[in-house]
């Protein structure tokens, strides 16, 4: 913020209508300063009037110096209940309305100020957040940054106070109808006069335990923290008071973090890695792990029929000692450069010298000074295993805790309990959020707020309904205060992605449509945008089967990323890759394999080996080597050993037992038993389904790793227990929606599998009419010629020509 826009925000605090302020001036030829009483709003003009064109630096220097002190000050006492709330459109209209008159210079003699130092810049006044030495007995920048108020007691515990004192401080104006610690009240902080009043209510609605020991059997209370500066309050307000209701329910604290950002060099949004630290090295609170959660993300579950989610997961993967981070991988998600490993904006720490240390190793790392993000440094901090990393991390499935980048609400808050905004316009953050508070908020006395629709799906119809209007009405994509141009586009790419999802095709082509065209208009036809919306859009019509359109599309977005980054960027790796896919779609198998070989030799290289994108177009090569064993000597080999190579990048990156890991398992599995390997198929294929034993319900992959067993153990002529998987992987797909259901190709095949273990095993009755079905059925529903129907309609005649022979 400048000087202007903090002088014209300090002249609107009720302070500057004060009568009278005490000022001391030294006057050239006197020993002693003058000290004399001005009315605030004097000092104000005085002050602008130094900001010309040409201004006196050494006079000025001396300004900004008693200025920084007090605007820090000012950020502390403008959050009372009376001071004024601006928001940021006001912020950027006042600055333009005074560009427009500036004054006339004004040079005064330096030697007129009151003891002036000439600082180095203005930032090293208070960066990144001094001591209270080194900003001049000002501790406003280093203190705890609850929420402080002048003429009553702090709510900042800044380590003077004992333990009962910073806990009534902390609970200084919970409203009165709330019970601290209970399960059942009615919710807090549903409606303000402000922003900062809401927020001040959400900062005192759940309390730490200062100074107090945990009771035994809940050591796993948790200390959520949110960090809210002021350019976010628009939709931080509803976000925090959602979040501090949650905390309250289940009896875990929560903090709001308010210091400005800091500065050194680093960018600034990177200074959430010392807030983090500091509420690790609180020495009074009790709480023994720390939830970081963004302002712009909500826990959403509140069911407190069972154990909450954060309970659940350090009950499951917190006994070790040596595990201190929990995070949620977000393989879609991508902060600058980063490998699409996690996402870091909600995270569970252990409060422990370790953690303190490691964000501290984290915030010192020089990479944080040359442009990159919080979250690229912490990726390449745990792939280095720096500090033993890579055993004190657990990565969390995509959804545990946390959003998936592409698909944001992707399920009920059962499945999904916490909703993640993170590069979102903020007119869809407080639309989502402010009816995720009303829903809580609406709550009668016999039901317990969001948990109404546990099961369901109202939220990501909120959600939806905000990317639609913002579709429709696309502005300038401001995001935490800051235009965007990812904000604006990425609202398309969701939309687009849950019309796919929807089974609504053409709906979905039509947006991704638009978003191109906006792109083209807005950036030019070369904009690494415009390029993004070109892909997006060649994606949409792969999936839709308009293979042509979408080769072309896929081909345009390629030339243009090479020419624009370079034909080794990841952009044009990726997007080689995308076109892959498409040729694979059309069989041309060979076209595709140099493309996928280019991707993942080049984004081995850019992102690491255990990047998701280089581990996706590691396995498309495989594939595509696998498709060519007929007609390529060494094929299968070079596939077999890619296999390989991808299983041990995801085991390093993300464990052995990891359900990921085992999808590449199971790849390696399916080709050595295309090889005739059946045996070290089986071996290999039990070992992925005893890691998975006691998981969730079945899914897709799943069923393939059951059938692939099944068909390793009928070539070895493990007859009975082959069928036993047959016949479950049959019935599973015949009776899950998700799998296709009754009618579908999948349950087809896998009736015709069945059918052929039935037959071997001389069950011929039982066999008949399966391999009726899978014959007729595959015709039906995947034509006479797709090498499915062929095969089920030559076992199908072949079974009942031998019928025949044997009755006769």
């Amino acid at each position: 913020m400048n000087m202007r826009t903090s002088l014209n925000l300090l002249s609107k605090h009720p302070a500057a209508s004060a009568d009278l302020i005490t000022l001391g001036v030294r006057v050239s030829g006197k020993n002693e300063p003058v000290v004399g009483k001005l009315a605030p709003n004097q000092v104000l003009e005085g002050i602008a009037s130094l900001l010309a064109p040409e201004h006196c630096s050494r006079a000025l220097q001396a300004w900004q110096k008693f200025f920084g002190r007090q605007q820090a000050e000012y950020f502390e006492t403008m959050m009372s209940g009376d001071a004024l709330e601006v928001e940021e459109d006001d912020v950027i209209l006042q600055d333009k309305e005074e560009k427009e008159d500036e004054a006339d210079p004004i040079c005064l003699d330096p030697s007129l100020f009151v003891d002036v130092e000439e600082p180095e810049t203005l930032a090293s006044l208070v960066g990144p957040w001094a001591t209270q030495e080194d900003s001049g007995g000002d501790s406003s920048f280093v203190q705890a940054f609850a929420w402080g108020y002048p003429d009553e007691p702090s709510d900042v515990y800044d380590g003077s106070s004992t333990a009962a004192e910073a806990e009534s401080m902390h609970r200084t104006s919970v409203p009165p109808q709330v019970k601290l610690g209970a399960l059942a009240v009615s919710p807090a902080c549903c409606s303000a006069s402000s922003a900062t009043a809401q927020i001040r209510c959400s900062n005192q609605t759940a309390s730490p335990s200062y100074g107090q020991d945990i009771r035994e059997d809940d050591k796993l209370r948790v200390l959520i923290t949110s960090y809210a500066t002021q350019h976010v309050h628009r939709f931080a307000r509803y976000a925090l008071a959602v979040n501090a209701n949650w905390a309250r329910r289940f009896d875990h604290a929560f903090v709001i973090d308010t210091r400005e950002r800091a500065t050194g060099g680093i960018d600034a949004k990177n200074s959430k890695v010392l807030v983090k630290k500091h509420w690790i090295d609180q020495p009074l609170l009790s709480e023994q792990w720390l939830l970081w959660i963004g302002a712009d993300a909500v826990l959403v579950d509140f069911d407190n029929s069972q154990d909450d989610v954060l309970r659940r997961l350090l009950r499951k993967h917190a006994k070790s000692p040596n595990v201190q981070i929990l995070i949620t991988q977000d393989p879609t998600g991508r902060a600058g450069n980063s490998k699409s490993l996690f996402n870091a904006d909600v995270i569970l720490l252990r409060r422990s010298k370790w953690t303190s240390d490691f964000l501290q190793r984290w915030w010192d790392d020089p990479r944080m000074k040359e442009g990159r993000t919080d979250q690229e440094v912490l990726e390449l901090l745990y792939l280095e295993d720096v500090m033993g990393a890579g055993s004190a991390f657990v990565l969390l499935p995509p959804l545990t805790l946390n959003s998936e980048t592409l698909s944001i609400v992707a399920g009920p808050p059962k499945l999904q309990p916490v909703v993640h905004l993170g590069g979102h316009a903020d007119s869809i953050r407080t639309k989502v959020f402010q009816e995720a508070l009303g829903m809580l908020c609406k709550q009668d006395s016999s039901v317990d707020g969001i948990d109404v629709d546990r099961n369901g799906l109202k939220l990501q119809d909120v959600y939806l309904e905000a990317l639609k209007e913002a579709v429709q009405n696309p502005g300038k994509g401001v995001s935490s205060g800051h235009v965007h141009n990812s904000a604006l586009m990425g609202t398309f790419q969701r939309l687009s992605w849950h019309l796919q999802e929807k089974g609504r095709l053409q709906e979905s082509l039509d947006v991704q449509q638009k978003a191109l065209v906006l792109a083209s208009e807005r950036f030019g036809s070369d904009h690494h945008e415009t390029l993004h919306a070109i892909t997006a859009l060649g994606s949409g019509h792969r999936i839709a089967g308009h293979l042509e359109e979408a080769e072309s599309l896929h081909r345009r977005a390629h030339s243009g990323f090479v020419a624009l980054a370079g034909k080794k960027s990841r952009e044009a790796l990726t997007s080689g890759s995308n076109l892959g896919l498409v040729l694979q779609a059309t069989n041309r198998w060979a076209e595709a394999e140099p493309l996928f070989r280019q991707a993942y030799r080049g984004l081995k290289r850019v992102v690491g080996p255990q990047a998701p994108a280089a581990i996706s177009s590691g396995l498309n090569l495989a594939a595509a080597l696998a498709a060519l064993k007929p007609k390529r000597p060494g094929a299968a080999a070079e596939a077999e050993l890619i296999y390989r190579e991808v299983l041990a990048a995801r085991t390093q990156a993300l464990g052995a037992q990891h359900l990921e890991t085992l999808e590449v398992q199971d790849a390696l599995a399916a080709e050595l038993l295309a090889q005739g390997r059946a045996m070290e198929a089986e071996a290999l294929q039990r070992k992925s389904l005893e890691a998975r034993a006691g998981g969730s319900m079945a899914n897709r992959d799943l069923v393939q790793a059951r059938s692939t067993l099944a068909q390793a153990l009928r070539m070895q002529r493990k007859l009975d227990e082959a069928a036993v998987h047959f016949r479950y992987v049959y019935e599973t797909c015949r009776d899950q929606i998700s799998l296709g259901g009754p009618n579908s190709p999948n349950t087809y095949a896998a009736a015709g599998n069945l059918a052929s273990a039935l037959h071997d095993l001389r069950k011929h009755d039982e066999a008949l009419g399966l391999y009726k079905m899978a014959a007729f059925g595959l015709q039906k529903t995947l034509g006479p010629d797709h090498p499915n129907t062929r095969a089920a309609l030559q076992n199908y005649n072949s079974f009942v020509k031998d019928a025949k022979t044997m009755n006769k």
